[in-house]
């Protein structure tokens, strides 16, 4: 008889097989790395049940914030004028960069 477990966890594998028959334990742990790790918290990946929530309830917070500061921007342009060109080049930029470098 043979019994195996297996944990995948953010960035990293492991595993234990356990043989009862050649009286034989294997245990493995592969880490795959920091790039890895960040991945898949990104991607909710390997992570249980609350991470996912918590980077869902993250990306609605930052939408809120992200609507309420524009929100002051245009409350604010009439006295600044350098507040639109600003803020242009603020999404030109990255989108700029996003075309030329990643293929």
């Amino acid at each position: 008889m043979e019994f195996y477990a297996a944990w995948p966890g953010p960035g990293t594998d492991s595993w234990v097989a356990v043989d009862s028959e050649l009286e034989m334990v294997t245990y493995e742990s592969v880490d795959r790395g920091w790039i890895s790790y960040f991945n898949d918290l990104h991607k909710g990946r390997n992570t249980g049940t609350v991470w996912p929530w918590f980077i869902d309830v993250f990306a609605v917070a930052c939408i809120i914030f992200s609507v309420t500061g524009l929100q002051l921007l245009m409350r604010h342009a009439p006295s600044r004028a350098s507040t639109w060109p600003v803020t242009v080049l603020g999404v030109l930029i990255p989108f700029v960069i996003l075309l030329l470098f990643v293929h």
